[in-house]
């Protein structure tokens, strides 16, 4: 009886730290090197630049926020890029998908993400900024939002810019 008692109270220790962390779930947990107090980074598209307007404006839906985010395009050194992206073509359903490894602590030093041609070309171009945005937000560092008005929220949204909501995450990361 005694077990079972302590199972139990373990358990729901166990859910509701689960359960208050959710609310802090869109946080990755790693983050790029800033210098100063603004953390600029650079960005590469490549592939066939069909989403390169949207890539753009994703970047710019960042910039424009009330953070220390700069997310600007880089013709120059490879080695002085921090975001890729790419096109590809792909069965998967996806729209777009960042890859890199999330980390408690780390620092990330490049990360990168692909636009899914097959799925996106019969979006709006709205719905592809939304995308691009989103995409950028992992990038960063964001998880996808359990709740709220969210920018990392998956699916269509009736906006494609970034949130209160994102906003305060980026500023607690950053």
């Amino acid at each position: 009886m005694k077990r079972a008692l302590v199972t139990s109270l373990v358990g729901m220790v166990f859910l509701a730290v689960f359960m208050s962390s959710q609310v802090y779930a869109t946080r990755l947990g790693g983050k790029f090197v800033q210098s100063g107090t603004t953390t600029y980074l650079k960005f590469s598209y490549g592939g066939a630049h069909n989403y390169y307007g949207n890539v753009w404006q994703g970047a710019a839906n960042w910039r424009a926020t009330p953070t220390d985010i700069d997310i600007q395009p880089w013709p120059g050194a490879p080695s002085a890029i921090h975001i890729d992206v790419y096109d590809t073509y792909t069965s998967d359903t996806w729209w777009g998908a960042t890859f890199f490894n999330p980390c408690s602590t780390c620092t990330y030093h490049r990360n990168y993400f692909y636009l899914n041609e097959r799925t996106l070309k019969s979006e709006s171009d709205f719905t592809r900024t939304k995308v691009a945005t989103h995409e950028f937000g992992h990038a960063i560092g964001l998880a996808h939002a359990i709740s709220g008005t969210s920018i990392m929220q998956q699916g269509h949204l009736s906006f494609n810019t970034p949130r209160t909501y994102d906003i305060n995450d980026v500023n607690w990361i950053y």
